[in-house]
């Protein structure tokens, strides 16, 4: 766990990890549990480091001492063992020096404090989740004829790992803010590979919402069946397929920590539904609205698969991968629509009620919503679901 306590520490943290993944790199897929053994010593560097008042010199020496009993273990380094710590050390000493000089992609949303600390440098990883979930959204905008708007990430600290979206549009350009809050007493593990789904909540929710409508858009509303549920399962659907499927040209850690990326995914997502007694009555609403938003949007597509499984040739495969194409592309479609926040949350609730009726019900909901997509008119969708 990296603390926040020491900005001295972190600031050696963030300098620390580019070398480990430079050592990533030289390294074939046999040599894993080499590349595990050094980041355990890093990561107890890290943790020593910590607990005391030592600067940042002291820090890089100390990280260059382990590195030094792990490199025996190395296969092939480009120079002798000792010329090629200097050589790090070197390095380290240089990203130190400039550590101060934040990223232009990644500025504080707290006045000028950039990642961790006031005069540290954001993480690479960081940048690199930033630049996977913007590739990831912009991707999947594109493929309905959308284009993303221009995107500023910036930090601030919470209580917890979240992060929030707002419109900043400027005469006919869309914009969005997106400020990802980071845990203010410790970024463990969890937090860190959660940070790909948080985001892409944000981006595909929030960010893309409104965007075919006129500019500038009005502000987003409260927690809705919608915007929290509905979008949220496509966000985390998105995030998913995006870190097996993609294809993507992202950060080798991404690929690297794919499944551990994905399980802090399926944490945080299934946490947003959740429902328990110590919540206030506000918190209990909000997550009865997203539970009401996720059953809709899983029950379009089991509905919408049973229908076209009953057409002619139409093997159940196809009828799925027909099922949420479908899905997909309304939910982007409608979320991109100039619609009121109150209605697309009615529309959640009506869609719901239909898909759990009969199957006449079931069926002219399904063609509510294909009617919509060949041809986008959400006062023709909003009669079909009486709104």
């Amino acid at each position: 766990m990296i603390h926040h306590a020491k900005p001295e520490v972190l600031k050696a943290a963030a300098v620390t990890m580019p070398f480990v993944r430079f050592i990533e790199v030289r390294m074939s897929a046999r040599h894993v549990q080499t590349v595990q053994s050094l980041r355990a010593e890093m990561a107890a560097e890290i943790a020593r480091a910590s607990v005391h008042e030592g600067g940042l010199a002291d820090f890089v020496l100390g990280c260059a001492a382990q590195l030094n009993r792990v490199l025996p273990k190395l296969p092939a380094l480009p120079t002798s063992q000792q010329a090629y710590i200097d050589e790090l050390v070197a390095d380290w000493r240089s990203r130190a020096q400039s550590v101060g000089e934040a990223a232009p992609a990644c500025q504080s949303a707290t006045g000028g404090a950039a990642l961790f600390a006031a005069e540290s440098a954001c993480l690479a990883e960081l940048i690199d989740a930033f630049a996977f979930v913007e590739d990831a959204t912009a991707g999947l905008l594109a493929g309905e004829g959308l284009v993303l708007p221009a995107m500023t990430f910036c930090t601030a600290f919470d209580g917890a790992l979240c992060a929030e979206c707002s419109h900043i549009d400027q005469g006919a350009a869309f914009a969005e803010k997106i400020v990802l809050f980071l845990p203010e007493r410790g970024f463990d593990k969890a937090s860190f590979c959660a940070m790909p789904y948080v985001l892409m909540h944000e981006l595909i929710c929030h960010g893309a919402q409104g965007i075919s409508g006129p500019c500038p858009r009005a502000a987003g509303g409260p927690d809705c069946p919608w915007s929290d549920g509905w979008m949220d399962c496509l966000a985390y659907e998105t995030c998913l397929n995006y870190l097996f499927l993609g294809n993507a040209n992202f950060a080798p850690w991404l690929e690297s920590m794919a499944a551990a990326i994905a399980a802090a995914a399926q944490a945080h997502h299934a946490a947003r539904y959740q429902s328990a007694g110590k919540l206030t009555a506000l918190r209990e609403l909000a997550a009865m609205a997203r539970n009401e938003g996720k059953e809709a949007w899983h029950a379009l597509r089991n509905v919408a698969a049973a229908i076209y499984r009953q057409l002619p040739g139409v093997t159940p495969y196809e009828a799925e991968t027909k099922a949420d194409a479908l899905r997909r592309t309304f939910s982007l479609l409608y979320n991109a629509a100039d619609v009121a926040h109150e209605e697309r949350a009615a529309l959640v609730t009506g869609l719901w009620t239909l898909l759990s009726g009969g199957n006449a019900d079931r069926a002219a909901s399904v063609a509510a919503i294909e009617g919509f997509v060949a041809a986008p008119n959400t006062g023709a969708l909003h009669r079909a679901f009486a709104l």
